[in-house]
């Protein structure tokens, strides 16, 4: 009966690995049994049968041994553990201190010190494993933000010596473009400025992938395809058909960006207020004009009224105004058969101011009244640190009648008065400046109580900046490489109160949230493929938990929470626990309530 008690109680140690805390308090339990069975029938061991056993009960030592070395040695541990002492000391012969006991007590406790020194040992080399990846992963960190330094560093050299050298050629290439008096002399100074966009482009580049390590797309800096717009709308179930005469390049980046705008703005239009028709594209780039028209047969269905209802009933109104900035017409109308026609003239670049069509297209039509008095010109003041880059904005500013230069100022505190005695309608602000830089100069002329309109203006438009300044209060952001005749019109079409920002420096930014966007969501399904339990793990690492914190929280040990620590750090492509907490904290996870040490 003894020996098939034995064999039974022997079975529990399948689970010492699993269930080491289990099997301690079985082992407990049946020294209690034993004790009573004592009790009530005498000792289980004659002297005839003393040495049958040699401890009792006989899985005691092996319980001991698989707590001690799985189980933190906490009040966990030591209350079953010292329960188990008592009970195989009495266990034999509960009326008195037997031999059995005694050798029962000796070896579980051999077997535990055996255990708890084979556990500190393991946790010794597993702290000072984990605090040699540590030193790998900070060296490993140092390198990679010594290089990130070294790059930046170059960057803004970059940027401070080349890029500004050749935004001076520009400009000057520009200037002399708009008050040279000789054809050839206008036709050489364009094609210098080409140039010298195209390489500013390329510089712009260049400090991008060494600022960030990351190449830019090229295909974000190319002139809006309508092609794209086509096939959006195509997608959208509806029937588009595109034809195209000329040479698109033939215009300007900011003729370019109107016609596209016009193009959506009528396809957004036929979706709301004509399901089911179809639309006929027609884009004509001749030598002095060019032509867009958008024609949309009837309607087959009956438009959704929540559809129609939306939006902001402003589009084509200031879309005209926007065509007529720039010297051209824009009409919108029905057609005879039901449908319904947008059509755009545009010159291929903006009029200069001397030519006819710059004047608005109602002082073309019908001239003003003998008495009105002509709109006053917007006073703009020129803010830069650069002599040179002042001098030459002037020039091409002051070409424009519809623009007047009042002051002029080396830095931002400059700036400041100068708002104060000038009064200017706009401000081209700088935002590289000494004393103080543009970003701050901005933030105190917009809190002024009657502010003029601040535009942002520098050669290099990297997002930051871009994003610094329209949060500090600029209506817009235009680089200093901006073709002449696009920069006066934008400067016009601000002062208004539109915002105006560069078609390269708005692609730039577009891609950049994109980008930012993508990394987002794509954090997000990383962390969405982990367990349940890698999750908790995850959101304590971005609480800042230690492994101890951890495996108390979630009722783990310590080895446990390293395993998963590890497996998060493989998955998830991380060098070190701080990076997968950011990662964790940039996809959105929700951290739970801070937990007491």
């Amino acid at each position: 009966m003894v020996l098939t008690a034995c064999l039974l109680l022997s079975a529990t140690l399948l689970w010492r690995r699993t269930h080491p805390m289990a099997v301690l308090w079985s082992a407990t339990a049946a020294g209690l049994a034993a004790g009573a069975v004592s009790l009530s029938t005498g000792p289980l061991f004659g002297p005839d049968t003393v040495l049958a056993l040699a401890w009792v009960p006989p899985t005691a030592p092996f319980a001991a041994y698989a707590a001690a070395l799985r189980t933190p040695p906490d009040r966990r541990f030591w209350f079953p553990f010292a329960a188990l002492v008592l009970v195989c000391l009495l266990a034999a012969d509960p009326t008195t201190i037997s031999g059995t006991g005694v050798r029962t007590v000796l070896f579980v406790d051999l077997a535990a010190a055996v255990a708890l020194y084979l556990s500190t040992h393991r946790r010794l080399v597993e702290a000072l494993r984990e605090r040699a990846r540590r030193a790998e992963n900070e060296q490993h960190l140092l390198a990679r933000q010594a290089r990130a330094d070294e790059r930046a560093r170059l960057a803004t050299e970059m940027h401070d010596l080349v890029t500004h050298r050749v935004s001076l050629i520009v400009l000057q290439a520009g200037a002399l473009r708009v008050t040279a008096p000789d054809d050839a002399v206008r036709t050489a100074a364009e094609e210098l400025r080409a140039t010298g966009h195209r390489a500013l482009d390329e510089l712009r580049d260049l400090t991008g992938v060494l600022s960030t390590g990351h190449d830019l797309p090229a295909h974000d800096l190319t002139t809006p395809d309508p092609h794209q717009l086509v096939e959006d709308a195509r997608g959208a179930g509806t029937p588009v058909d595109l034809d195209t005469r000329g040479d698109p390049g033939q215009a300007s980046p900011l003729v370019a960006a109107t016609l596209h705008r016009v193009v959506r703005e009528a396809l957004t239009n036929v979706r709301k207020h004509a399901p089911g028709s179809r639309v006929r594209i027609d884009l004509d780039h001749g030598p002095t004009t060019v032509l867009v028209r958008v024609t949309n047969t009837a309607p087959t269905s009956v438009p959704d009224a929540a559809l129609v209802s939306s939006g902001s009933a402003r589009g084509l109104p200031g879309l005209r105004r926007r065509v007529e900035l720039l010297g051209g017409l824009l009409d919108a109308a029905p057609t005879s058969q039901g449908g319904f026609e947008v059509r755009a003239e545009l010159p291929p670049t903006s009029p200069s101011p001397a030519d006819p069509r710059a004047r608005p297209p109602s002082d073309r039509r019908r001239p003003a009244p003998l008495n009105s008095p002509p709109s006053p010109p917007v006073r703009v003041l020129i803010v830069d640190d650069d002599p040179i880059v002042r001098a030459h904005l002037g020039t091409i500013l002051g070409v424009d009648p519809r623009i007047t230069v009042v002051a002029q100022a080396h830095d931002g505190r400059a700036a400041v008065d100068a708002v104060h005695q000038h009064g200017p309608d706009l401000v081209l602000m700088d935002l590289r400046m000494p004393v103080l830089d543009g970003i701050g100069a901005t933030q105190e002329i917009t809190a002024l109580p009657s502010p003029p309109i601040v535009v942002a203006l520098t050669t290099f438009d990297a997002d930051e900046y871009v994003l610094r300044a329209l949060n500090a209060g600029a209506r817009g952001f235009l680089l200093k490489s901006t073709p002449p005749e696009d920069l006066a019109s934008l400067v016009r079409v601000a002062a208004q109160g539109h915002t105006v920002m560069s078609p390269e420096a708005t692609r730039r930014l577009l891609s950049t949230a994109h980008a930012a966007r993508t990394t987002r969501l794509d954090r997000a399904t990383l962390v969405a493929s982990l367990t349940d339990r890698e999750t908790e793990v995850l959101t304590a690492l971005a609480e800042g938990l230690t492994n101890g914190r951890i495996a108390r929280r979630l009722f783990l040990s310590e080895a446990t929470v390293k395993g998963h620590v590890s497996r998060l750090l493989e998955k998830l492509g991380c060098e070190n626990r701080t990076q997968a907490g950011l990662l964790a904290h940039e996809a959105g996870l929700r951290q739970g309530p801070p937990h007491p040490a």
